[in-house]
């Protein structure tokens, strides 16, 4: 069974900054995206990095968990949803596992970013945070940062879904864990 996962505020400010892990069971959802912009999860990590144009020379150990490696390439943007994005791909053993966007400047265009990313994965239009995982592992998650006015997309295959929902329930812990001591 599939699951979202939703972003809760506090009224008080006492979470002002935590995120809260609220999931409930929406029923089945099969399998999740099998791949995205192109690139499916399983190919070649060089191959798809080349598909996307992006330099990948140098991975870097995903701070989530050390079984995956991730590319970051600020000198290439790629298109997506008919804007730029700046791209995060993630990989184990030379074999792509997910990828991420990063777009800039995106408050304005969120609403339009949401309803495309719900089309895309074929997702219901929920309130909250939009984070699906499915069945299968897979998992999509999109989020705005108003600091610094970015939006993040997420977009997993199965083994990386499980690593990646386990990296998101951690850091919701360790905030909430945060927001908890002494004013």
């Amino acid at each position: 069974m599939g699951f979202n996962v939703y972003e809760l505020r506090s009224r008080h400010g006492l979470f002002s900054s935590v995120t809260l892990v609220f999931a409930f069971t929406l029923g089945c959802r099969m399998s999740g995206p099998k791949g995205f912009l192109g690139v499916t999860w399983g190919d070649d990590a060089s191959a798809a990095s080349t598909k996307l144009h992006l330099t990948c020379g140098n991975w870097q150990p995903w701070e989530g968990n050390g079984a995956y490696q991730a590319c970051f390439d600020i000198d290439h943007p790629v298109e997506a949803f008919g804007l730029q994005a700046y791209a995060r791909l993630f990989q184990s053993q030379g074999r792509v596992e997910g990828l991420s966007l990063r777009f800039m400047h995106c408050g304005v265009t969120r609403d339009v970013l949401t309803t495309a990313i719900r089309k895309e994965f074929n997702l219901t239009a929920d309130p909250g945070s939009l984070y699906s995982v499915f069945d299968d592992g897979s998992a999509v998650h999109f989020s705005h940062d108003s600091g610094d006015d970015t939006c993040q997309l997420t977009v997993a295959g199965p083994r990386f879904g499980k690593a990646f929902a386990d990296y998101m329930l951690q850091q919701g812990f360790r905030n909430l864990g945060g927001g908890m001591g002494p004013r």
